[in-house]
């Protein structure tokens, strides 16, 4: 892989967050964390992002891992 290609693909939060995290599910297994609706509504360039609560669309980990 090139340096540029390197660059640009770490500078696209969407395919850091597909490709480069690893999360434990709830029965303790490690697997490559792939973002849910949600969470990818949340990549999308907000002014104001007003999140209520939803803690079964992992918003906590998005942000964490963001």
């Amino acid at each position: 892989m090139q340096e540029s290609e390197a660059i640009k693909l770490l500078s696209d939060k969407k395919w850091r967050m597909s490709n480069l995290y690893y999360i434990k599910d709830k029965s303790g297994q490690k697997i490559l964390f792939e973002p849910n609706w949600a969470q990818l509504e949340l990549l999308k360039p907000h002014y104001l992002n007003i999140i209520l609560k939803a803690r079964q669309l992992g918003v906590t980990t998005f942000h964490a891992l963001l």
